[in-house]
């Protein structure tokens, strides 16, 4: 009954992806996403970024109607206007999106049929102001981040640890991934991050404790870097396909 205290217009046509890349790191496949912001740096610091829209992969085979998309620069924006224009973007989509049919409800579907200069001057309005172009910025790699490397902290390390499809458990005859991620976890508090790619990084290791997580992770069998084929780097399964 939730459904019922909520007006239709505060309804999407259907789902809605944001991706945040850098002009380093495209791990999330922003040309992917409904939206997708690629930060400039400089010096380390983020000076801005470039709005990417109406990106999407999927598409029906026996459907000529839908297909996939590589998202489009629409804008440079600057920190303080990043959610006012995420906002009018999807008040748009919101008010513009193929309701119809659940197949061509996407953002991509709606800039494929307006054109992108109808889209921004919809988004322009919605926002009451003119955008300022983009400026180009693209990702140059897309690292996975395995095996071991210094931090910019002075005397602190990560390491990268590959993961089969994100899944942590201990395999019969194979690695350990739950007891040994957990050993580490236990002895050397390191900070966890997880990856898009579905692995795992062990981040502000101080040299002391480097040896100690080396020698777990070869224990256990957990591979980081060495020995982890080209291919099996980067597959990834979907269980939405």
């Amino acid at each position: 009954q939730w459904s019922t205290f909520i007006p239709e217009f505060a309804f999407l046509p259907r789902k809605f992806k944001i991706a945040i890349a850098t002009d380093f790191d495209n791990s999330v496949d922003v040309y992917a996403n409904d939206a997708g912001l690629v930060a400039a740096t400089q010096a380390g610091r983020i000076s801005g970024y470039d709005l990417l829209v109406g990106g999407g992969l999927g598409f029906r085979r026996a459907d000529p109607e839908t297909f996939p998309r590589l998202a489009t620069p629409l804008a440079h924006v600057e920190e303080a206007d990043v959610i006012p224009l995420l906002e009018a973007l999807v008040r748009v989509y919101r008010d513009h999106g193929d309701r119809s049919n659940r197949a061509h409800a996407r953002l991509k579907y709606l800039i494929a049929d307006w054109g992108i200069m109808r889209f921004r001057a919809a988004v322009e309005d919605c926002m009451g102001r003119v955008l300022e172009p983009p400026r180009g910025i693209e990702p140059t790699a897309q690292p996975d981040y395995l095996g071991w490397s210094r931090q910019i902290q002075e005397g602190l390390n990560y390491v990268g640890v590959w993961l089969e499809n994100g899944r942590i458990k201990d395999f019969p005859g194979g690695p350990r991934y739950k007891s040994g991620l957990r050993a580490i976890a236990a002895r050397l508090a390191p900070e966890i991050r997880f990856t898009p790619h579905h692995n795992v990084i062990l981040a502000n290791i101080r040299e002391a404790g480097v040896e100690s997580v080396h020698e777990i992770l070869e224990e256990h069998g957990i591979p980081s870097d060495g020995g982890v084929h080209g291919l099996r780097r980067r597959e990834m399964a979907c269980p939405a396909y």
